[in-house]
């Protein structure tokens, strides 16, 4: 028996006779297993070159089935449905952005230390078939095509092992056309090339005879690397496997003789030192300065030349178990370490997604086991399996007679079982979210199992007609779970998988008529101009979200920038973000985020509030139903959006305002276009009315409009900018001065933000109380109209001077109205030249009345008491007085005035 397994290349090379004598044992072992009968795991016998041959020209045609299908789904599939998806498609597009101009150690560098939570290896992918064949979505998919291949082939090469050529052919078929791994191979997620990844992982374990053949044993620490680059779930489904292999007798032991240092060579030492140095400084020096802005900084450079340099060491150790196995973990280590010590910070976000959320945690096994037979495997595989489980074990009872010995699986048996078990009890655990994807690396040991039995069956003509059965029932899901043309059969027919994972390519929930995001970016392209525009998406629904807009806009419009102000990891607040874009998306009606709602509130907001600001500064430009009732609403900016603005000023601005404005104030913009660089700054509370409402001077409807607003709101402020050219605020300033009566101004550098209270149908029946103050300039007090008989603390009490005088008054001068406590001190003020300024001293015409409003702001935290109201004049330049002749002083008595409460009372009005 051991001379028919006698192969002279399976005998390691090794400098002493305990190694070789290690190696021969080893290679025995290997003989006396696979000539043990009836072993659940053991090939049965050497298939023929034929047989073979065979094999993999129908495992070949098997690859191309699922390539080609794959190609016609994605051509008839239009809508990239999900949110994750469409995350991992834009995050290709940060790694296509690096790596566009150039390829170098410094490129790939910067690639590989992007991502802070994802390890790069998928997206890197799908930026090489970006080279290749340019940048669209199906590219993208496409990209799987790798890893379909390296799945298919890795599954036959465990199945082969086991047990022949046709049972590895029957594996691949089988787990091939579980529902959600061939859905699956036609997205974009990490977690197909994460499972193609896992089974190539396991299968290079198990062919590198437990490390004793060099080759599979550095293959596997490749993909041990390049799993762990994949996906950091990649070990909780590859660890149980190793795990089995290193419980053998012998591994461990093997390992340990390897790094006792007597066993040490030192020259070999020394080469593998340069190596791992050169290496070292090839990847490090062109990216010095980059390497010093991560977590670990320079540290990396002697961590990454250990690492090197013990995994060079053991590669160039002729080849002996140990030296191998320390050679491929080395390896991997190494590959690894390339994301997984540059951003080594992940692992607090990782935690916190997978452990971290104490509300959100759940055991998850009964989900996992509906996931399996709902979703992942079918039902009708699910029974198969159970069915299949259950023969094997019958079957290895029946020969061995013996509970132990059937359980005795070994080595490649134990590797598989645990691969199944130890995920699925890992993921079941009391994780943040459960998802039918988040196991998938555990299926192809459960496809394995149901070839395994089919291959067992007895007498043949019973195991070639349920193998055929198979195969046809297996396509006739795969069919109708792929084709829309089948759609109906897939809703008749209850033994079918279905999930959120299974999809067809143009039906349902993929249906074509929700693809409306080209028609959107196609509309904002023709009506942008001839400047960048960005387009703010309110929208955040599988169908349609922003990362569909941000990747088509990146292939073909890229001109638009696109805003996301539905997503998750968005802190700011939607609303005051909406005036950042030229144009906004929202959907109609309002959705449940529960995650948003903030989100939420901002689209009921918009969509049952027509006299919102947001609608006074956008249009409606376009209308999209979308196939399930839902419509998409396109607004448009209403007015051209501010040129040089100086954004701090109307943020300093917005925030004095938000302190100082009250729910019934409300607010006027001057010019129009101020609405843009003001709104974004509040909460939305304050109501904004920018004016004119159409380009030019102030109509008589905008005149209108602020006299509605004066009626309604208890308080009005105004937003301008007096130095601009043909400022239509000026003209308003007038008019408000007749109007209303100005409380105050305050500047934030160019603009002026003004208070004005609004007056009252009832104003007019308050009397004029005469007064005969004159001052010595000859100007002179005719008479005070007081319109407020009590005010809030905090509003605005409204008074009226009517000014004469019997000469041209040659100098400008500037009117005074305090509030006065009992010590004399102001208490509140306005201070302006005549009528808001628009009517200067100089320009009075001689016997002319002068009609001159004022609101005086009484702060809303005056004390309780007695206070006095004056008025008088002074010189502006130099703030000296005028005297009054009668009564003597420079400062005239208009009215009394007492604080009780919350309410100032005016009690006397002085008339003098």
């Amino acid at each position: 028996r051991h001379l028919s397994c006698y192969n002279p290349s399976a005998f390691a090379r090794a400098e002493d006779g305990q190694s070789r004598k290690e190696g021969l044992r080893d290679r025995w072992a290997i003989c006396d297993r696979a000539a043990e009968k009836g072993n659940l795991v053991t090939s049965t016998s050497r298939a023929s070159s034929k047989t073979q041959a065979i094999a993999l020209a129908l495992l070949a045609l098997l690859i191309v089935f699922h390539l080609l299908n794959n190609l016609v789904w994605r051509m008839a599939n239009q809508v990239i449905f999900a949110m994750d998806r469409m995350f991992h498609q834009v995050t290709s597009l940060a790694y296509y952005d690096i790596l566009r101009e150039s390829v170098n150690l410094r490129t790939l560098f910067d690639a590989l230390t992007w991502s802070d939570y994802y390890p790069p290896l998928v997206h890197l992918t799908a930026t090489a078939f970006y080279k290749l064949f340019g940048v669209s979505m199906d590219v993208a998919a496409l990209s799987n095509s790798l890893y379909l291949v390296l799945f298919i082939l890795a599954v036959y090469g465990i199945g082969e092992r086991l047990r022949g050529p046709w049972t590895g052919l029957l594996a691949a078929f089988v787990v091939s056309t579980l529902p959600i791994i061939f859905s699956m191979s036609r997205y974009l997620y990490v977690d197909y090339a994460l499972t193609s990844l896992v089974a190539l992982n396991v299968c290079l374990l198990l062919r590198s005879d437990r490390f004793a053949r060099k080759g599979y044993a550095l293959l596997y620490g490749l993909s041990l690397g390049l799993g762990m680059l994949a996906k950091w779930t990649f070990i909780a489904f590859t660890i149980a496997p190793l795990l089995a292999v290193l419980a053998s007798p012998g591994t461990l032991r093997s390992a340990w003789q390897a790094v006792q240092p007597a066993t040490w060579h030192r020259r070999r030492l020394l080469l593998a030192s340069f190596l791992g140095l050169g290496l070292t400084a090839l990847w490090f020096l062109p990216n010095i300065g980059a390497t010093a802005a991560l977590p670990l900084g320079y540290a990396l450079v002697p961590i990454s030349w250990l690492l090197w340099t013990v995994t060079g060491y053991f590669a160039l150790t002729p080849a002996s178990r140990g030296a191998n196995l320390l050679a491929a973990l080395g390896l991997g280590v190494c590959l690894a370490s390339g994301w997984y010590l540059t951003k080594i910070n992940f692992l607090g976000t990782f935690w916190l997604n997978a452990y971290g959320k104490p509300t959100g945690r759940s055991w998850g096994f009964a989900s996992y086991l509906e996931f399996l037979y709902r979703e992942q495997l079918s039902p009708v595989y699910a029974v198969l399996l159970v069915v299949a489980v259950a023969g094997l074990i019958w079957s290895r009872w029946r020969q061995t007679r013996s509970w132990r010995a059937t359980f005795a699986l070994g080595v490649d048996g134990w590797a598989l079982v645990l691969w199944a078990i130890v995920p699925f009890v890992i993921f079941s655990s009391q994780v943040s979210i459960v998802h039918s994807r988040y196991i998938m690396p555990l299926l192809p040991p459960l496809g394995i199992a149901i070839a395994l039995w089919l291959g067992r069956l007895r007498p043949q003509w019973l195991r070639l007609l349920l193998i055929s059965l198979v195969v046809v029932w297996a396509l006739f899901q795969f069919s109708a779970l792929s084709f829309d043309a089948l759609a109906n059969v897939q809703e008749r027919a209850p033994l079918l998988a279905e999930g959120l994972s299974i999809q067809l390519p143009s039906t349902g929930q993929t249906d074509s008529g929700y693809w409306v995001a080209p028609d959107i970016l196609q509309y904002i392209d023709e009506h942008r101009g001839t400047a960048p525009a960005s387009l703010g998406v309110l929208v955040n629904s599988p169908q349609v979200n922003s990362k569909h807009f941000i990747y088509l806009a990146y292939a073909g419009h890229p001109q638009i920038q696109i805003q996301e102000l539905a997503t998750l990891g968005t802190a700011e607040p939607a609303y005051p973000r909406l005036f950042e874009n030229d144009f906004i998306l929202l959907i109609d009606p309002a959705p449940d985020y529960p995650r948003r709602p903030d989100t939420v509130a901002t689209i009921k907001r918009l969509l049952s509030t027509p006299d919102d600001t947001f609608h006074r500064a956008f249009d409606l430009a376009q209308t999209y139903p979308l196939p399930d009732g839902r419509r998409l609403h396109l607004y448009q900016r209403r007015f051209d959006p501010p040129q040089d603005t100086e954004f701090a000023y109307y943020e300093s601005l917005m925030v004095g305002l938000a302190q100082m404005a009250q729910p019934e104030d409300a607010a006027i913009l001057v010019p129009a276009e101020q609405v843009y660089a003001l709104a974004r700054y509040g909460d939305g509370s304050l109501s904004l009315y920018p004016l004119p409402a159409e380009p030019g001077p102030l109509s008589e409807s905008d005149l209108a409009l602020v006299e509605q607003l004066g009626a309604k709101s208890r308080r009005l402020w105004l937003v301008h900018d007096p130095s601009q050219q043909n400022d239509p605020a000026s003209l308003l300033a007038g008019w408000l001065a007749n109007h209303f009566y100005r409380a105050s101004d305050t500047w934030y550098g160019p603009l002026e933000l003004v208070l004005y209270a609004p007056a009252a149908a009832a104003d007019r029946d308050v009397p004029l109380a005469p007064s005969q103050a004159v001052w010595e300039n000859g100007i002179a007090l005719q008479g005070v109209r007081i319109l407020d008989e009590a005010v809030p603390l905090g509003q605005i009490l409204r008074l009226e001077l009517v000014w004469q005088t019997a000469e041209a008054v040659p100098e400008r001068y500037k009117v005074f109205v305090h509030l006065l406590n009992s010590d004399g001190q102001v208490v509140a003020q306005r201070d302006s030249e005549p009528v808001a300024g628009t009517r200067p001293t100089t320009t009075w015409q001689p016997g002319e009345p002068i009609a001159d409003r004022y609101g005086l702001w009484i702060p809303a935290d005056t004390p309780a008491g007695d206070y006095r109201l004056v008025a008088g004049l002074y010189h502006p330049e130099s703030g000296e007085r005028v005297p009054a002749c009668c009564p003597a002083g420079d400062a005239i008595p208009l009215a009394r005035v007492r604080v009780e409460g919350d309410t100032a009372h005016i009690l006397v009005a002085t008339g003098n």
